[in-house]
């Protein structure tokens, strides 16, 4: 409690740059990736026991991927309170940022697609994230963009009140009530709603509430977050071992029982393994603390995570396009799907950049 009404108060100024949310952001593209490349692996015929299970493992090693995304986005919004916002200038650059791509890849996508979707689909398409499978983060990551302006009122809101840790804890709060109402939701299968939600949860921005304001409350006294994240190293790693046993647990059980690999056994909405997830994140700030000490590594995840958005946009292209020249000549090697992944990586990140790249001239003409 202590610290949480420590946090509340501003220590840092919104315009220095910070090295870490660029490298964890890094880290959460590059965790991305890996399961997108898992996932092709898993559906490779002939797997072995053992090969599935390390499928799993690996897995559940980069599960932390899309929450850390939403608490980043959390974070850094959080960080707009202590400097003067512009609501319609903020609107305009997330759109060139975030809207303009999504919509370009998304017609590349629906245009290139086997199975020969019509441009008539694509409006549809883009309001659900369908153009593709990763595609459903974006709409859901626009929601929180949309209500911006109540988010920080809210968050200013809570750093001038006079219990700031009451705030935060009740706004972590609701974000728990929403997790525990989808628990319950996937059994009223009476109601429509309820159905409804529950199947579309991971789309709704609720289901990722939890993680936005722990990123907020991270952004509103960074300084002490890296404090904390220090002290709590320890136990947080303790917790996220365990998280990741548990779960594992589970998987096996589902490899043993039906000979194939499942990523679904627990998902990022229960509560308990949400909580762990949290914790995660907390030793991954540490580890980029202390990994940001080197200059080399923290020039890479800097730039790494500078163009990931666009990165993440295109990496299944990529992956298909990297695997079907591959796939007849080193299917054969022990590290393929390694080779793939390193590929894939690569290539997403020199497109983003060449793209990046032509955005920032164009906006200097202009």
């Amino acid at each position: 409690m202590a610290n949480l009404k420590a946090a509340s108060k501003p220590n840092t100024k919104s315009s220095d740059r910070l090295a870490e949310p660029d490298m964890l952001r890094s880290l959460a593209f590059l965790g991305v990736v890996a399961q997108h490349i898992l996932g092709a692996w898993a559906r490779r015929p002939n797997l072995g026991p053992r090969s599935m299970a390390l499928i799993a493992l690996c897995f559940e090693l980069v599960r932390f991927a899309v929450p850390m995304f939403v608490f980043l986005f959390g974070l850094m919004l959080s960080r707009k309170a202590f400097s003067k916002y512009n609501t319609s200038d903020y609107y305009r650059r997330r759109a060139w940022q975030l809207v303009v791509p999504y919509v370009l890849w998304s017609a590349w996508y629906v245009c290139s697609a086997e199975e020969g979707m019509g441009v008539e689909a694509l409006p549809g398409l883009l309001l659900r994230g369908g153009a593709e499978y990763h595609l459903w983060y974006v709409p859901m990551i626009l929601q929180f963009v949309i209500l911006a302006p109540l988010l920080l009122k809210l968050i200013r809101r809570i750093r001038t009140s006079r219990h700031p840790a009451a705030g935060w804890l009740t706004w972590m709060a609701a974000g728990i009530v929403w997790l525990i109402f989808l628990a319950k939701a996937g059994a009223m299968r009476e109601s429509a709603a309820a159905a409804f939600i529950f199947r579309h949860q991971t789309q709704i921005f609720l289901s990722w509430m939890l993680y936005f304001t722990a990123g907020a409350w991270a952004g509103n006294a960074y300084k002490r977050f890296c404090a904390f994240a220090k002290k709590a190293f320890l136990l947080c790693l303790i917790i996220s071992v365990a998280a990741i046993a548990w779960v594992m647990r589970a998987d096996l059980r589902f490899i043993q029982e039906n000979n194939a690999v499942s990523f679904n056994q627990t998902g990022l909405q229960r509560l308990p393994y949400a909580l762990a997830v949290l914790a995660m994140m907390v030793c991954l700030q540490g580890i980029t603390m202390f990994l940001g000490k080197g200059r080399l590594i923290r020039n890479v995840g800097t730039w790494i995570g500078t163009h990931s958005y666009r990165a993440y946009l295109c990496h299944p292209a990529v992956i298909r396009s990297v695997n079907r020249r591959l796939v007849a000549r080193f299917t054969y090697l022990p590290a393929y799907y390694l080779l793939l992944y390193a590929l894939t990586v690569a290539f997403s990140l020199a497109i983003a950049f060449a793209l990046d790249l032509a955005y920032g001239r164009l906006r200097r003409r202009r």
